[in-house]
């Protein structure tokens, strides 16, 4: 997908012939400096605010997981799942490959903050979309439950090899997950670097060490 848009709040430019290209199927990440335009950039993909310029090509289904969990509190978990896929055999695998299914019956408000961030991941997989957008999806989460989670997220790509574009301000999960990671500069935003990450999916060693090093020296 190649992305070349501006955009502007008022008087702020956040974007002035924006480029960058997200690689299909594969795991991209955006990190940079907090209020460079990151969250914008996935509303701009998603066609939730207007934009100048071309998104090739425009993605028609996406997947959507927010900071904060867009459970309707008034279904199940599993009614959750079904006004986004009404396949019982699917929502049923997804359930019991994340040793969740103990939840369908119960409603947001019997939910902790990690159980809805599962449900959350699993809605999002399991329509039938061409991209997933994760907007620091692990944000509010303590630091173990993160990892399960950036676990989870490891095992769905895996099972689905979806194209995902993945914001955080995690350089350690930057490195850990983004098998692409695109380095942002402040607004008017450009990118200052885009990293091709072998050391994905597996624990640190002195390589993923001097990816996190690149990182971190660029986004300072």
């Amino acid at each position: 997908m190649e992305i070349n848009i501006s955009k502007s709040y008022g008087n702020v430019v956040v974007f002035q012939d924006f480029k960058l290209n997200i690689h299909e199927n594969k795991l991209n990440c955006l990190i940079g400096p907090s209020g460079c335009g990151k969250t914008t950039l996935l509303q701009c993909i998603a066609g939730l605010t207007n934009y100048k310029g071309s998104i090739i090509p425009k993605p028609e289904k996406i997947g959507y997981v927010f900071q904060e969990d867009r459970l309707f509190p008034y279904l199940t978990v599993y009614k959750n799942l079904e006004i986004i896929n009404n396949n019982q055999d699917i929502i049923n695998e997804y359930l019991d490959e994340f040793h969740v299914s103990d939840l369908r019956d119960n409603y947001h408000s019997q939910l902790s903050g990690g159980e809805k961030q599962r449900i959350s991941l699993i809605r999002a997989f399991i329509a039938d979309s061409d991209l997933i957008l994760l907007d620091e999806p692990f944000k509010s989460l303590d630091y173990f439950l993160t990892l399960s989670l950036c676990d989870m997220l490891v095992k769905l790509y895996e099972m689905t090899k979806k194209t995902m574009i993945l914001v955080t301000h995690n350089v350690e999960m930057a490195v850990y997950l983004g098998q692409y990671i695109h380095v942002l500069s402040d607004k008017p935003t450009t990118v200052k670097k885009s990293i091709v990450n072998y050391q994905t999916f597996h624990k640190f060693d002195e390589k993923s060490l001097s990816v996190y090093d690149e990182l971190l020296t660029l986004i300072k």
